[in-house]
């Protein structure tokens, strides 16, 4: 993780939003960490890895997870807490697996305590595929150095749950049914979902 600063640091060009002045990094050891969500002074971010042979681009092994960091010093933040750590970090005895199986593409907030992770069951380990589909993670972040996860709602006639964003008392995914189809559900925070789909030719 990379921090920036976006007033201080550098003297030409000066550092604005425009041109952020790196100040520091902070190691974490896992990989691939991307959509970061901030919500008061905790940042969360999912993590999606595809592991694959340069030579065939077959993939062999899947991962992600959920992790939180403690911001509330922007310039110093520190790791809490990873939702699975099925793999624990890239620097124990697993070597660059690192969280868990199961890649987590988008984040969203629910409420002041719950988390919504678009993500899926369908893994790859070992060269050997386990299919699954869709689902949402929902996320106890009551306690952000103690994740917890509540329960899971399959996201029907998808593969991965990939975009998730909360209106109203409404959540709405955005997942994919495989090459050059999408399909968007509605879901309740009860769990009841409505759909509608698209098919685009590629």
């Amino acid at each position: 993780m990379t921090v920036y600063s976006l007033t201080t640091g550098a003297i030409f060009p000066a550092t604005t939003p425009a041109n952020p002045f790196s100040t520091g990094t902070l190691n974490f050891s896992y990989q691939a960490a991307d959509n970061p969500l901030v919500i008061g002074n905790t940042l969360y971010t999912g993590l999606q890895n595809l592991f694959f042979f340069t030579a065939d681009n077959n993939i062999f092994h899947t991962q992600g997870d959920v992790l939180s960091f403690d911001i509330t010093n922007p310039q110093a933040p520190t790791f809490l807490d990873a939702l699975d750590n099925t793999f624990g970090t890239s620097g124990d005895a697993e070597g660059v697996r690192s969280g868990g199986p199961n890649p987590v593409f988008d984040l969203t907030q629910a409420d002041a305590t719950t988390l919504y992770a678009a993500s899926t069951t369908y893994t790859i380990q070992n060269d050997t595929t386990q299919p699954g589909g869709g689902v949402l993670r929902i996320v106890d972040i009551s306690t952000p150095g103690s994740l917890q996860l509540v329960t899971t709602v399959p996201v029907p006639n998808t593969t991965f749950a990939t975009a998730v964003t909360v209106v109203g008392d409404r959540a709405y995914v955005v997942g994919s049914e495989g090459a050059g189809s999408t399909r968007s559900r509605r879901t309740n925070k009860r769990g009841r979902t409505a759909a509608s789909s698209s098919r685009r030719s590629m």
